[in-house]
């Protein structure tokens, strides 16, 4: 009887035991994991942090989160002040509930609260620092976004062609011309690093640094705009003006020259391009006529939407669905700083706050894992893999703006050495730039217009409609070497009934080193009446006009539209219709075998630049 007693208060004890583990181990499945997001919060710059953040986490979490676990996120202001993130620092070290931390935005900011993070053993990931020593001696913290050494880099070798087009002059002839330059760079964290390196990078480049001031904070800005206007107009021959600042206060020295009607070429870092419109916003005269200050002023970005290819394309829709407007360049990084965060966090396991410093242990382990480009995470920005540094391995690009739209320049430049038989190809064929011992590859901005557009006759019986326009293409005059594949041809109009071939150009000329041709286009389209882009019912009825280049790929070739954002089509005769198109450019993703064997069973693709013409018919005649 006792030992039936026994073995029942053992059975009781057992079952207890399984049932207290089992919740026990469902509950510590069940923690959400915990990231951290800090930056200036009242700013702009916070608000476009926390928006890419936020649209990530609601995907995540809708497919399951974390292996089971939710995501949630602890969004603090440090306001853009070291010691308030170092006082954020301590807080997350103390209450341990953090796994992983996004920001700081500011890199004064990443380098006091970095301290404390790898005192701490605490992953961190900013994708807005660029100065190299927030992430130097600190294996603790990534960068998602290239630093100042790149920045640096490539300003310089884009002003080979930026002075190239300024002067009219060929750039096989710049090459062997000094080109002046006067730099502004801030007394900050940021200016200074910007500064030293491009100072270090300019001889490789035949750069001559004419003049350079420093611009103080302390200082009154007022005399310091007079100051450096006046010393600037005493030049005669500026050449190109390198703000490498994140100052606002500098633009009060760009208004001065564009009031004083210079066309000197200016080119704006990449910290200065974010706050720049924003900061121009007292200036009445740039809203009263759109791009009076800014227009022609390029600027360096580690993104650009018309760059993006497909993951960018994406991005922008669902982030203009949640948002109701376009992503800012800060949403981007921020959206593929915390996608990189998640899927270290997946390949770690997180075992929750009970283990908290050793799942933090791992993630930073996963994060250093990312090495190379077979083990990088493709975001919206670009591949993401990191040095030993912990600095992301990608390329800033170059646009400049027209009527305050920031557009591409015509030649994107990414250098890189990590497939010398690549490199090897790509110079034989032109396709790649050796300048000294910088490797730089192409690829070429073409701008196109769509311009007399007459929509004829809809037929719904068919599911065709007919329309003539032409199309004018602007792209740099050396796109045209013979020995190379033409920009304008062939084409392929995926939609229309029958191929369209352009025939010899209605207008061919070159000016200033700048090509312009104009072809007449006539053809019949098919639509699906039935889909969501043509309803009869629907408050718009909407026709569209795809083409692509047939050969050359996104990589090498991407069209851009230069109309404006919509314009009308004013057609009265009977076949005819009163109308509005819009233009914009996606990619084309065509799935492909290209005949290789390894290529039979995968998903592999070829990505086209797709130009697309959307007609909004206002009165259209329907058969």
């Amino acid at each position: 009887m006792k030992k039936k007693i026994i073995l029942l208060i053992v059975c009781v004890i057992f079952g207890v035991s399984v049932y207290f583990f089992t919740q026990s181990s469902s509950m510590s499945t069940n923690e959400p994991v915990y990231i951290a997001v800090v930056g200036p919060m009242g700013r702009a710059n916070g608000k476009a942090m926390r928006q890419g953040v936020i649209l990530y986490g609601d995907q995540i979490n809708k497919q399951g989160g974390i292996n089971g676990r939710k995501v949630k996120f602890i969004f603090r202001d440090d306001q853009n002040k070291p010691k308030q993130a170092e006082q954020i620092a301590q807080e997350f070290a103390k209450k341990n509930n953090v796994h992983l931390v996004l920001g700081h935005y500011d890199s004064a900011t990443s380098a006091s609260a970095g301290i404390i993070y790898k005192r701490n053993g605490i992953p961190a990931i900013t994708a807005s620092a660029s100065v190299e020593s927030v992430i130097r001696d600190n294996e603790w913290y990534f960068r998602t976004i290239p630093g100042n050494t790149l920045e640096s880099k490539l300003t310089a070798s884009y002003m080979l062609n930026i002075f190239s087009f300024y002067k009219g002059i060929s750039l096989s002839e710049i090459m062997y011309k000094k080109i002046p330059v006067n730099i502004i760079f801030s007394k900050d964290k940021y200016g200074i690093s910007l500064f030293k390196n491009f100072e270090k990078i300019a001889k490789r480049f035949n750069i001559e640094i004419k003049k350079k001031w420093e611009w103080d904070h302390e200082k009154s800005s007022t005399e310091q705009i007079e100051r450096i206007t006046k010393e600037l107009y005493a030049i005669d021959n500026p050449g190109v003006i390198f703000f490498a600042t994140g100052a606002a206060e500098c633009l009060g020295v760009i208004t001065a020259l564009k009031d004083a009607g210079r066309t000197d070429p200016i080119i704006v870092s990449a910290n200065l391009a974010i706050i720049f419109f924003d900061k121009l916003k007292p200036y009445s005269k740039e809203w009263e006529i759109p791009g009076y200050y800014s227009d022609g002023i390029y600027f360096i970005t580690p993104f650009m939407l018309s760059l993006s290819g497909v993951k960018g394309f994406e991005f922008a829709q669902q982030f203009s669905e949640k948002y109701k407007k376009e992503p800012e360049m800060v949403a981007a990084c921020y959206y593929d700083a915390v996608h990189v965060a998640v899927q270290a966090m997946k390949k770690s396991g997180i075992h929750g706050k009970k283990h908290i410093r050793e799942d933090r242990r791992n993630i930073r382990k996963v994060l250093a894992s990312f090495y190379n480009e077979k083990r990088g995470i493709q975001g919206v920005t670009g591949l993401i893999w990191f040095d030993t540094t912990g600095s992301v391995k990608r390329e800033y690009a170059l646009g400049r703006w027209l009527k305050q739209t920031p557009i591409p320049f015509f030649v994107q430049y990414d250098q890189s050495n990590e497939n010398i038989h690549d490199i090897l190809k790509g110079y034989l064929n032109g396709d790649v730039k050796i300048f000294k011992d910088l490797v730089m590859t192409s690829t070429q901005i073409v701008y196109v217009n769509v311009e007399d557009f007459t929509l004829l006759d809809i037929d719904k019986k068919k599911s065709e409609f007919g329309a003539t326009f032409r199309l004018r293409f602007r792209y740099p005059s050396f796109f045209d070497d013979p020995s190379k594949a033409s920009v304008t041809s062939p084409l392929e109009f995926t939609n229309a009934l029958t191929p369209i071939v352009l025939e010899k150009p209605l207008l061919e000329e070159a000016e200033k080193g700048v090509t312009t041709k104009v072809f007449q286009v006539q053809g019949r389209f098919k639509t699906d009446f039935d889909s969501d882009e043509f309803s009869l019912l629907g408050r718009e009825r909407k026709l569209f006009i795809h083409f692509h280049h047939f050969t050359q790929l996104y990589d090498n070739l991407i069209y851009i539209s230069g109309n404006s954002a919509s314009s009308e089509i004013d057609q009265t005769s009977d076949n005819r219709s009163t109308a509005q198109f819009f233009c914009y450019s996606d990619i084309l993703s065509k799935k492909t075998t290209l005949g290789i064997q390894k290529n039979f069973n995968s998903n592999f693709r070829l990505n086209y630049s797709r130009f697309n013409i959307k007609v909004i018919p206002v009165a259209p005649r329907i058969r």
